[in-house]
């Protein structure tokens, strides 16, 4: 059943309905994802109004149901749980509590789908489990685990019961690849015993090419010329999977096309069964800077950018948009966007993270007391970073949103929400747990936006996206975009992305993304801690459980090389830039504190701004650039010293992503300055991998998280090779210069 039934279509009601209200409620659902026309309905109520109840099962469950395909789209199932039950065509014996609605394209799926409910729901055991489920989780847990009747495969080989045996080996381990296995029951025997299997009903045989004349099996068998020609077996295996219905559309899909949208660019990849990146496309798109520590995003152009990669992804993939099993997006955290839900039209740009134009109010928010009781809810502090300032401003600045919202026309989201809703056709205005909880609205123990803090800051909840879990449906890409409809099966934040790309799954497990800034981040599982400097937030939630990660972004890190290559012209290639800095003992004094948009994670100061400090007759553009360099991972310390002192996790090494993280130079000072080794896996950007991993995983592509783990592959590992206490003063002399840059934009 899990290929037809998704979570959010099973429904609960306290409403007193007659029988044909509760069906058109049963099916709305369905009707609303596309996957019925209208007139399905209508169809089961004339068979109704014709031959009776026939959709009843009694035990309080009916399935309406009908063989007309004509308005079916694609096979599907929904629920709907009534707390008052209703009465079919006066059957008063046979009250319905329960009501499935079961749509499917043909006759064979028909007959399969409705066999399956009706017989698993027979067995008293499941059926009392079904009864005293009361969660949409649990309910769709025990739906998706129901047993439809398995197939059965035989093999038979001339030379005995071990060739048959290798010959099921390959074929389950085909079926695993399919996402099928679970589907067919495999049993094997040789000339002597083959017989033995009439009690069992064999629907198809294998059978090896030395052993086709001693066996008499009928016309339902296949030849294998060799018993270990894999390629061979694949494909006569897929006829049979064909011809048996197992290799539905979804099955058939081995790839999963994911969506990175950071903060300069879009970019698109393809991931094969095995996590190899097989196509990549990216595109920047324009930064505006309207004013002093101002930055801002085209949302329509981040949109166009963003679909173009899509196309092009799969194009290089040379593959049919048909064969992806499933799409995720990850995206730059906290950026922000307002739009009208009637034009879809933004009502500004997009506000990014980075933007401090909300420094002023969030200011105004710690001098009324709020910091703690922000905290104690959300696990951040009141800054500019996050969402709530940049929504509040948006709705105090910019003419006409306070008028749409009293009419209802107004939405929120991050970038993830606003792709969402647009690939979607408008249908979807979701987010993930991940991105919510860098709102500074949302919490984060709860799993729901805080009421509380909604009206302290006076933001309306009816523009804002429904929270749902990292992995879970988000609805289908609009066939008019890539030629076919696509399943979304997850939404995640950039970095939380990472971390899961990174296989961080055990209490301690550290990675660091090198991007524009950084972002450390530990994972600590389902405890929480209490974080005085806003380091608390969710790593990811699944079934409606959260589960915690601590870290925060360091604002201004691969930005500041960018800076000084194209801004300050200091430098104009990598690689000569990397070699002239390994030759230097030292930067000769100088610091470089690049708070350009203020400090992030740990200082947390929305008014600091960067400095160049320690400069001397003797300085030369190189000592500035390995100064800018080395600001990196300075940065890092100052955070991981504070998750230590935080959590009491000592780390005990890091793994890390990101473009700056193939800077051999950096990862090796890096390592010196933490005094641990750092691992730097074969594919560095983890950010789109984690999101295949868990939009995979929605899919079954991948099983579970042990697999993943196992996918992780170390490509060098960098370990300390300086003097400590060298390394330890110059560190100390950075912390000095921080507090120089402190409070500089405080008038």
């Amino acid at each position: 059943m899990n290929e037809i039934i998704k979570k959010d279509n099973i429904k609960f009601t306290d409403l007193k309905l007659d029988w044909k209200k509760a069906l058109y409620l049963s099916a709305k659902p369905l009707l609303d994802d596309g996957s019925i026309k209208e007139g399905f309905i209508e169809n089961i109520i004339e068979n109704i109004e014709k031959n009776g109840p026939y959709i009843n099962l009694g035990k309080g469950i009916a399935i309406a149901h009908t063989k007309d395909s004509s308005f079916v789209n694609e096979d599907s199932l929904s629920l709907l749980r009534l707390s008052c039950p209703v009465i079919v065509s006066n059957d008063e014996e046979n009250p319905i509590y329960n009501l499935f609605t079961l749509a499917t394209t043909g006759s064979d799926k028909h007959l399969k789908y409705l066999s399956s409910l009706t017989k698993n729901l027979s067995d008293e055991n499941i059926l009392k489990e079904f009864e005293d489920a009361t969660s949409r989780s649990h309910i769709h847990k025990l739906l998706n685990n129901l047993d439809d009747e398995k197939i059965k495969f035989a093999t038979v080989c001339a030379e005995g019961i071990v060739s048959s045996f290798m010959i099921k080996e390959n074929i389950g381990n085909i079926l695993s690849y399919w996402g099928v296995r679970d589907k067919v029951e495999i049993f094997i025997y040789n000339i002597d015993n083959y017989k033995n299997a009439n009690d069992k009903d064999i629907d198809e045989w294998f059978v090896s090419k030395d052993a086709e004349d001693k066996v008499d099996l009928g016309d339902e068998y296949t030849v294998l010329d060799s018993v270990i020609d894999r390629v061979e077996l694949e494909k006569k295996l897929k006829t049979v999977a064909e011809k048996y219905d197992l290799l539905d559309d979804k099955k058939k899909a081995k790839y999963v096309l994911v969506i990175d949208e950071g903060t300069t660019s879009s970019r698109a990849a393809v991931f094969d069964k095995s996590a190899n990146r097989m196509a990549f496309k990216g595109s920047d798109f324009k930064q505006y800077f309207p004013k002093s520590g101002w930055h801002e995003q085209d949302p329509e152009e981040i949109l166009d950018v963003t679909v173009e990669a899509m196309k092009e992804a799969i194009k290089k993939a040379d593959i049919n948009a048909s064969n992806i099993a499933s799409v995720g997006i990850t995206n730059q955290r906290e950026t922000t966007i307002m739009w009208n839900k009637k034009t879809g039209k933004p009502y500004y740009n997009a506000i990014v993270w980075a933007c401090r134009r909300g420094a002023d109010y969030c200011q105004s928010l710690i001098d009324q007391g709020l910091n703690d009781f922000i905290n104690e809810r959300t696990g951040l502090i009141i800054d500019a970073t996050y969402s709530a300032s940049k929504i509040r401003w948006i709705i105090d600045n910019v003419e006409g949103v306070k008028e749409d919202i009293e009419k209802d026309e107004v939405l929120f989201g991050t970038i993830d929400t606003w792709l969402l809703w647009n690939l979607t056709g408008g249908k979807v205005h979701a987010t993930d747990s991940t991105n919510a909880s860098r709102t500074m609205l949302y919490n984060i123990y709860d799993l729901k936006w805080d009421d509380e803090i909604l009206e302290k800051l006076d933001i309306p909840k009816s523009i804002l996206p429904e929270v749902k879990d990292t992995i879970d449906d988000y609805g289908f890409v609009d066939e008019k975009i890539l030629g076919t409809k696509l399943p979304i099966h997850s939404l995640v934040g950039d970095q939380q992305s990472s971390l899961f790309g990174q296989a961080c799954f055990i209490e301690g497990d550290c990675k660091n993304t090198y991007g524009t800034s950084n972002v450390p981040l530990v994972y600590i599982g389902e405890k929480t801690i209490k974080s005085d400097k806003g380091l608390l937030t969710l790593a990811w939630s699944f079934d409606n459980k959260p589960y915690y990660a601590v870290g925060a972004s360091i604002l201004t890190t691969g930005e500041v090389m960018k800076w000084l290559k194209e801004k300050i012209k200091l430098y104009d290639d990598n690689d000569k830039m990397t070699e002239e800095v390994k030759s230097l003992e030292d930067s000769n004094g100088v610091f470089f504190v690049p708070a350009f948009q203020g400090l992030g994670a740990p200082h947390w100061d929305m008014y600091a701004r960067g400095m160049i400090i320690g400069l001397s007759s003797g300085v030369e553009r190189k000592h500035i650039i390995k100064a800018g360099l080395d600001s990196i991972a300075y940065q890092t310390e100052d955070l991981l010293d504070q998750i230590e002192k935080e959590t009491g996790i000592k780390v005990s090494n890091m793994k890390v992503d990101g473009g700056a993280s193939n800077n051999d130079y950096l990862m090796q000072f890096q390592s010196n300055l933490l005094d641990m080794p750092i691992k730097r896996p074969l594919d560095t950007e983890t950010t789109s991998l984690g999101v295949a991993y868990l939009a995979g995983l929605g899919a079954g592509v991948w099983e579970n998280k042990e697999v993943i783990k196992d996918l992780w592959k170390s490509a060098k590992e960098f370990t300390p090779d300086r003097n400590k206490e060298k390394v330890k003063e110059s560190y100390e002399d950075w912390k000095r210069a921080v507090e120089y840059s402190k409070g500089w934009m405080k008038k």
